[in-house]
């Protein structure tokens, strides 16, 4: 959790695998509750404040925590693997996708084309049981956040 510069509450607390499937709406109903726990856990003082949204969404992740960014044929450019920092590192890999594939040139490019490439991901079954490993390890020890 955290306090964003506007004054509200930000928490991020559930990460799991998903095997590329999209929520459906009573996904996101529980990811709800899952956050709601995680407030009253923090907070049991502030168990009457109303939550004015929730959000969940789907993001990918590379085993060793980097993104890719590259063409991969005539009008076929990728880039993703953002790792639960969508907003910024997604805007601005997007933009330098639109203008790589525009044929221009700019820094912004460059360093996109520079960065470490994402690991190469075992196929499932393999894939499923790494990821929830690594879940589970990651919060293992984060406590009344989870």
């Amino acid at each position: 959790m955290r306090l964003t510069l506007d004054g509200r509450l930000a928490i991020r607390n559930t990460a799991e695998y998903n095997r590329s499937n999209l929520y459906s709406v009573p996904d996101i109903k529980e990811r709800e509750r899952l956050h709601r726990q995680a407030f009253n856990n923090r907070f049991p003082q502030l168990k009457e404040v109303t939550f004015e949204h929730s959000y969940s969404c789907v993001e990918g992740v590379s085993a060793n925590k980097t993104n890719f960014f590259e063409k991969l044929g005539d009008n076929l450019f990728v880039a993703g693997g953002f790792n639960g920092s969508g907003i910024s590192k997604g805007t601005v890999f997007g933009r330098a996708l639109a203008e790589y594939a525009s044929n221009q040139t700019s820094e912004l490019i460059k360093d996109c084309l520079n960065c470490p490439s994402a690991l190469w991901m075992p196929p499932p079954p393999l894939l499923g049981v790494g990821a929830r490993f690594m879940v589970r390890q990651r919060f293992k020890d984060v406590g009344k956040d989870r």
